[in-house]
């Protein structure tokens, strides 16, 4: 439970760092960095797409997982819980393969010879 408390609040920190150093950036250097992050070749492409809403969001998007990772320091059972009825079905899942898995010799036991021989 520390571990997880203490991964999200890092997490949290660092997302709110990147997400207030894209704040400082003007339209041009916000345009660069995405050009550049995203792989595009050509900045004009994507500097007509960059504008107003597109590019509040590419802002806030840091801000708001910091937020998501901030509140799941605070309440970190609302991750824990999902994760472990997530591993609770693979472990149930996995037996059940292999109870399968077990059996399936026994499918082919009452048959003589191949299955394509004639009788």
């Amino acid at each position: 439970m520390r571990t997880v408390r203490w991964s999200a609040g890092v997490a949290a920190v660092a997302l709110a760092i990147i997400g207030a150093y894209l704040f400082t950036l003007d339209h041009d250097a916000l345009v660069r960095l995405v050009g550049r992050v995203s792989g595009y070749g050509k900045l004009d492409k994507i500097s007509g797409q960059l504008t107003g809403v597109r590019s509040l969001l590419v802002r806030s998007a840091p801000i708001l997982m910091a937020g998501m990772f901030a509140f799941c320091a605070w309440k970190p059972r609302i991750i824990l819980v999902p994760i472990s009825r997530v591993a609770e079905a693979f472990r149930y899942g996995r037996a059940v393969a292999l109870d399968v898995w077990r059996i399936m010799p026994l499918w082919g036991a009452g048959r003589s010879g191949s299955c394509c021989s004639a009788a």
